[in-house]
């Protein structure tokens, strides 16, 4: 079965996205054909990747919405895919969203964009995953699956790796994040816009005035 994993982050590396994937891919095991790209790289679809059975989708939440690199290839997608016709069986659309908040549930609106897409594009609808705190997963990508702190994740992720696998599309939505103190996480989060303030030459009280 063949896989294509497109990466909806803009960032062009370290992006929480590619390790959500390198994650998935693991989790999808040898017997599983994948294919990676980005969608702010590639831009438009291709015919090739009209190819693969299995089309997973991981991008940051923006605006409760998906990064505009990300609709637009959907989009060309979404054109091939009708141009093609029903020649072959459509492609299952499963989708990864990740959010700076710590509950993975602020990703809903998201996901049910991905799915209205999914089906008014005559495509298979597979399932979603929505994932907290989107900014641990880079510093927690080399901690092994069952490590406490990581485990929701890791299960949310072999949920759905399970179902790729086993050609499975129940269209439904499971939303996991890190096991960590939510005042903990807020706490540091405030640390890092200030860091980033500071190394950007504002200091962090001028930063609400920056907003008002």
């Amino acid at each position: 079965m063949k896989a294509l994993l497109v990466n909806g982050s803009p960032k062009a590396r370290d992006s929480a996205s590619g390790s959500i994937l390198d994650s998935l891919a693991a989790a999808l095991g040898p017997g599983m054909e994948t294919r990676r790209l980005r969608a702010i790289t590639a831009k438009e679809a291709e015919p090739a990747d009209l190819e693969a059975e299995v089309l997973v989708l991981a991008f940051p939440l923006y605006v409760d919405s998906l990064p505009a690199p990300l609709l637009e290839w959907l989009l060309s997608y979404a054109a091939l895919a009708r141009a093609r016709g029903a020649t072959a069986r459509p492609a299952a659309v499963y989708a990864i969203c990740n959010c700076g908040f710590l509950e993975g549930a602020q990703t809903e609106t998201a996901l049910a964009i991905v799915r209205n897409f999914a089906r008014s594009s005559g495509l298979r609808w597979g399932g979603a995953i929505g994932l907290g705190g989107g900014g641990m997963f880079e510093p927690m990508a080399k901690l092994p699956p069952e490590a406490a702190i990581k485990r929701p994740v890791s299960r949310a992720m072999d949920w759905l790796a399970g179902l790729i696998r086993g050609g499975e599309a129940p269209g439904e939505a499971r939303y996991a994040q890190f096991a960590f103190p939510r005042l903990a996480y807020i706490l540091a989060a405030h640390l890092g816009w200030r860091r980033q303030a500071r190394a950007n030459g504002l200091r962090p009280r001028e930063i609400g005035k920056r907003l008002a």
